[in-house]
């Protein structure tokens, strides 16, 4: 069984460790050469998710108190924190994806994340009360759905499965860039206030949050498969960063889905 995943920061271990243990350098990860202590655990994945998503949490509601407030005295500022924190994303993100100190790029990466969408949730908050509220519940609520389903086996991650994800991923982000081509010549054509625009945008939206939940499955059945071939506990990091980064996906997903119905409804 092989580690594979749409996830960038967890499909990386696909190249690094096989099945059997094997690492790129050759040398072999088994129960007869490492101790119990040296190999990757639920507990440990667990924790340093909790790491991760305390990390974001922290960090995104103090974007919220006091980037509007940096906005407020020096707007050239506020953007340029945005901006610096948007380059973080990309230049961490890559470096995390290939990097096995994943530890620390993993953290920065989380801290520019955060920063993003602190203030992308201030800003929804603002215009429209107790919206993050219910966008945090609803993630928390499909993550605990999906670990169930999967803990309890209604839900198989096959490989066929894995090959359903990442072509409706692949057609998701060829989707979003043509309407972003098309939107360019014919901007009211996907006007969330039109008719077509704003039922076009509905699905699209709808379809990144399904994706985003298969996701989720697959990422905890990547973890499942580390803990099973028992891995260097090294790679408990990428396994919760990548789950970490999927749940933030899934959040703004949803997040952007009820600003559509909310704005629909005024």
């Amino acid at each position: 069984m092989r580690f594979m995943s749409g996830n960038p920061a967890i499909k990386n271990l696909t190249k690094e460790v096989n099945a059997n243990g094997n690492t790129v350098k050759g040398e072999v990860y088994s129960s007869g050469n490492i101790s119990a202590n040296d190999v990757a655990s639920y507990k440990g994945v667990g924790f340093k998710a909790l790491y991760f998503a305390i990390l974001v949490l922290v960090v995104a509601v103090l974007s919220a108190t006091f980037l509007p407030v940096v906005f407020a005295q020096n707007i050239s500022t506020g953007y340029f924190i945005l901006g610096g924190a948007f380059v973080g994303i990309i230049i961490f993100g890559i470096i995390s994806s290939f990097s096995r100190n994943v530890a620390l790029w993993g953290t920065l990466y989380a801290i520019c994340e955060a920063v993003l969408i602190g203030f992308i949730s201030y800003v929804y908050e603002f215009g429209f009360n107790n919206i993050v509220l219910i966008a945090l519940l609803t993630t928390v609520l499909a993550f605990v759905t999906i670990s169930a389903c999967y803990a309890f086996g209604l839900i198989k991650v096959t490989n066929r499965f894995r090959g359903v994800v990442l072509s409706a991923l692949i057609a998701l982000i060829v989707a979003q860039l043509m309407i972003l081509v098309l939107s360019l010549f014919v901007p009211s054509l996907f006007d969330i206030y039109s008719t077509v625009g704003f039922w076009v945008q509905l699905g699209i939206c709808s379809l990144s949050i399904v994706i985003a939940c298969a996701m989720l499955a697959v990422d905890l059945n990547n973890i499942t498969n580390l803990v099973e071939n028992r891995m260097p506990k090294q790679y408990e990091w990428r396994a919760a960063f990548g789950l970490v980064v999927t749940l933030i996906w899934l959040y703004l997903e949803i997040l952007r889905l009820l600003v559509m119905i909310f704005a629909r409804r005024r």
